[in-house]
Order: structure tokens, then C-alpha cells, then sequence
């Protein structure tokens, strides 16, 4: 039975909590995030060990090793792909054996033998189901990393790794966050060195002093009708998970799209009523990579785009202020001085996506937590894509 103040569309058992006004569930689980190190730490050991002695024999036999799912759970692989090539080879981009595939693609053509890791949060995604289901069938071995302790994908993974906490919001932020530290777990594993709970902690509590700067860069892209989302190598998943973010929270058309790319023609299509958040997070190995950033940002803020950037300390200098209007988000470099790049990119590029992202919401005046599913045609439209098993 319904309140006055509840429509009679929702249900509490299906939907995210229902509120009218800020703070938002999403704001919830990014506050929750600083303690899923240590809550992985006490859970996934053993699971993370299996793991990686599976990616060691498939490494050593030369098959592949696919790291599969879509949306949030997507970038959620491509992160985990790069995590996992950096602790086998020594960098998460230049070379290593593990390959993040679309699920869909991973259905339709499957890789014949070695592992396929499917990643999907609430474990209800039909595509990734079927793309483990596919690997079977070519050969492979499978495995899961998933917050559902019942989700339908559960029954084609033979081996599960599960995270401690489930996003309560369709927005999902810990189940981007999750799987990079489940990621982070096996590699850890895969090294034989002990998973750093604490420093991964530190880390993501010293995140939280970005939130305030990235609600101001926020207030400076507000007004925007459409943002360009531009990462390469390692700032690929969080270029991609910003303009995602960005769609479902704050509804504001986005593309992702690399830097280098950006410059190829996409920018005759933007003009003064666009955005453009550049990511450079890669440490100091990455100038050339930063230096492309900051071409970017000349050329987009010449057009007259609101432009902004995410930045790593390391790589602060080689931006110019000027070309970043809304301004400079830079991850602090302190508590996670002792990791890897690649963990510290992919994290701080996570936290600071989603603090960008809260500040948009709350400059838009929206909800996030139901990605627009309060509306009639945006609850029929899941209906219609098929994209996830049905609840059992």
C-alpha cells in the first residue's frame, strides 16, 4: 500500500530508496567506499588466491584471459584487465595477456580455452551471463566477481569472488570502486605479496578531500548541454565511467572518447553549450600523455567549451590553468604514495569522477539514484531491452 507521498509505480523491494531532496543514496555509497578494503580483506582471500593461480596456469599455457561486462561492470573489467596485465607484466598497457571485451562481443565470439572473468555487480546481466555461458561452451573456464549472493550469472561461474557491499543506488559507485579492489586483491595474490588493506584505505579516505574542488569544477561545467568524457591508456575506464555517470545522474548527454581522438573531428560538433573533462592520472611516466591532455584542453577551451581536468600530482604542471575553466581536479598524492600507479590512477580517477558527477546532480537538481526510472517511458524502456534476468 501506497502513501500519499508514494507513487503507485514503486516498490521499495525493486527500487533505491525513494527520497525528495539531497543527500542522495549515491552520495551514501561513495562515503562507504573508504571501507571496502578492509571488509574485502576479512572476505575474498581465499576466493582472490584461487583466482590468481587460475590466471597463473592460463598465463603459462599462453590461452587467453578475457575480463568481460557492461556498463558500470564494464569499465569495472577494463580496469580489472589493466590491474591485472600490470602485476603479469609490469605495466597495465604495454603489454600483458589480459583483454576486456564487451559481453556481448565475448557471447557472440567467444575466445577458445583460458579464463573468462565476468564482472556484473548485481550479477542480473543478461549478456554477461550468456558470455560466460559461451566461454564454457568454447573451452574456458569461468569466474565471477559479483556483490549478489543470488544473481542468475552466479550459475555459469565456476569459481565466485564476491565483494562485501551492494550498491543501494541504481548509480552505482561501489560497484565500480568494488571491482578494481577485488582486481587489486588478485593481483596482490598474483605477486605473493600480502593485500595492502590499509594503505588502500588511507588512500580512499584521503580521496575525500577532492570533493569540495570537484563540486566547484562542477559549478563551472554547469550549464553544459552535452560533455566530452576524454581518457587514454590507463584513464580509459574513468573517462568512460565519468560520461556514464554523468548520463544516469546528473542527464546530461556524454560521450567518452580518447584524447587524441577528440581532436579528429568530434570537436566540430560542440561549440560553446558543450563540456569537456580531460583525465591524466597516469604518473610521471605519462607526460606525453599529459601533454596531449593539455593540447586538448587549448584546442576545446579556443572553441569556447567549458573544459576541466583530472589530473595526478605529478602531472598538475603540465596543464595550464587557463585552458581549464571550471578548473583542476588533482588527486592527492600523499596515502597512496606507496602504490602502484595503476592502483592510485584507477581509484582516485574513481572518486574523483564521482565527486564531479554529485556536484552536476546537485547543480542539475536531480535525483541519481534511479537513473530516471521515475519516469514512465525510462521504466518501460529496461522492460523492452531485455538487459537483465529476470528476478527468481
Amino acid at each position: 500500500m501506497t502513501s500519499p507521498e508514494t507513487p503507485d509505480w514503486y516498490d521499495g523491494a525493486v527500487f533505491p530508496e525513494l527520497r525528495q531532496a539531497p543527500p542522495w543514496v549515491m552520495e551514501e555509497m561513495i562515503a562507504a567506499e573508504s571501507a571496502l578494503p578492509s571488509q574485502l580483506a576479512d572476505t575474498t582471500g581465499e576466493a582472490a588466491a584461487r583466482l590468481a593461480a587460475r590466471i597463473r596456469e592460463v598465463v603459462e599455457a599462453g590461452d587467453p584471459l578475457v575480463v568481460t561486462g557492461v556498463g558500470t561492470s564494464g569499465h569495472g573489467a577494463r580496469a580489472t584487465a589493466l590491474i591485472l596485465n600490470d602485476a603479469v607484466s609490469g605495466s597495465p598497457v604495454a603489454a600483458g595477456p589480459a583483454e576486456a571485451r564487451e559481453s556481448s562481443d565475448q557471447e557472440l565470439a567467444p575466445r577458445a580455452r583460458g579464463l573468462c572473468l565476468g564482472i556484473s555487480h548485481g550479477g542480473m546481466t543478461r549478456s554477461t551471463a550468456a558470455a560466460l555461458a559461451a566461454a564454457r561452451e568454447a573451452g574456458a573456464s569461468t569466474a565471477l566477481v559479483t556483490a549478489s549472493t543470488e544473481g542468475p550469472v552466479r550459475r555459469v561461474a565456476d569459481d565466485i569472488l564476491q565483494t562485501p557491499l551492494k550498491d543501494a543506488s541504481y548509480c552505482h559507485t561501489v560497484g565500480y570502486v568494488s571491482p578494481i579492489l577485488a582486481a587489486i586483491s588478485v593481483a596482490a595474490a598474483y605477486r605473493g605479496s600480502p593485500f595492502p588493506a590499509a594503505e588502500l584505505t588511507s588512500y580512499l579516505q584521503e580521496l575525500d578531500s577532492i570533493r569540495e574542488v570537484a563540486a566547484e569544477v562542477a559549478s563551472g561545467l554547469h550549464g553544459a548541454r552535452r560533455l566530452i568524457a576524454a581518457g587514454s591508456l590507463v584513464d580509459v575506464p574513468t573517462a568512460r565511467e565519468l560520461a556514464l555517470k554523468v548520463a544516469e545522474g546528473a542527464r546530461l548527454p556524454t560521450n567518452a572518447l580518447g584524447v587524441e581522438d577528440t581532436q579528429h573531428g568530434h570537436l566540430a560538433g560542440h561549440d560553446r553549450d558543450s563540456a569537456l573533462v580531460a583525465i591524466a592520472t597516469g604518473g610521471a611516466e605519462a607526460r606525453p600523455s599529459a601533454d596531449r591532455v593539455a593540447e586538448l584542453l587549448r584546442s576545446a577551451r579556443h572553441i569556447g567549451l567549458r573544459t576541466a581536468a583530472i589530473v595526478s600530482p605529478s602531472l598538475a604542471d603540465a596543464i595550464d590553468p587557463a585552458t581549464a575553466s571550471a578548473g583542476l581536479v588533482v588527486l592527492p598524492g600523499g596515502a597512496g604514495a606507496g602504490l602502484p600507479d595503476a592502483w592510485t590512477s584507477l581509484l582516485g580517477g574513481a572518486l574523483a569522477l564521482q565527486h564531479l558527477t554529485v556536484g552536476l546532480v546537485r547543480a542539475e537538481g536531480v535525483n541519481p539514484d534511479l537513473i530516471r526510472r521515475e519516469e514512465r517511458l525510462y521504466r518501460e524502456a529496461v522492460a523492452l531491452s531485455g538487459a537483465k534476468l529476470p528476478r527468481t
